[in-house]
């Protein structure tokens, strides 16, 4: 999908390009398997930076106030951000600020939990617990629905929106849900005890041995164009 999305708005691997919010790099890295050439990432967390294997230049840095002058950077991305900042409408205009004029800004992924599908009982108890840990933490938990209008709000033009699909097949994905359960043993680290969650892994496992297991968080995607109202 971000694939996909990148080669619809038509951004070319010499466009230079920030991702706000691009913690351990993992999206840029991809960016620079796939040929994108002038990368450069921002994040709060400088720890997080220190580790991380980012291609090219990076900055520690707020994303609701960005160090750099207008129209920056061709365009702006983002990749589950959204979702952790306290005021979602000044992130992404400020994201707009340092685009130049006709560059995009695109929010490729933000979950939505307030619309995730949990089956069986067992996937659903655990699904109900993530949800009530990320809202701990912080997290808007239902940011993707609302892309489409934050998007709309700070005045981007040809503004786009969607869900990123998903499959399953009985027995096959166990990869998949092997990323899934550390993602969520991360979550739940502080909510239940290694043995609870010991025995709800045995029952998630089961029933996706059986092939009758689904786990499906929502993953929004966004997109709009600098105009030239916005930078009015």
């Amino acid at each position: 999908m971000r694939r996909y999305i990148l080669n619809k708005v038509g951004i070319s691997t010499n466009d230079y390009l920030l991702e706000v919010g691009c913690g351990s790099g993992a999206l840029l890295e991809m960016l620079e398997e796939e040929g994108y050439k002038n990368l450069n990432g921002i994040d709060l967390d400088l720890n997080i930076l220190l580790q991380a294997k980012i291609p090219h230049s990076s900055a520690c840095a707020d994303g609701l106030r960005l160090p750099f002058r207008d129209a920056s950077f061709k365009h702006c991305l983002c990749h589950f951000y959204l979702m952790w900042v306290s005021d979602p409408l000044t992130a992404l205009r400020e994201m707009a600020r340092v685009t130049t004029l006709g560059g995009w800004v695109l929010a490729l992924a933000e979950p939505d939990y307030g619309g995730r599908i949990d089956y069986p009982q067992t996937l659903e108890r655990l699904g109900e617990m993530q949800t009530e840990a990320l809202r701990a933490q912080g997290a808007e938990t239902r940011m993707g629905r609302r892309l489409l209008a934050l998007l709309t709000e700070c005045g981007l033009s040809e503004v786009s929106a969607g869900i990123i699909s998903a499959q399953w097949k009985p027995g096959t994905d166990t990869n998949s849900f092997k990323t899934d359960w550390h993602v969520l043993t991360r979550d739940l680290v502080d909510m239940i005890t290694a043995d609870e969650l010991d025995t709800l892994r045995s029952g998630a496992e089961a029933s996706t041995s059986k092939g009758e297991g689904i786990w499906f968080v929502p993953i929004f995607y966004a997109y709009g164009r600098v105009s030239i109202e916005n930078k009015d």
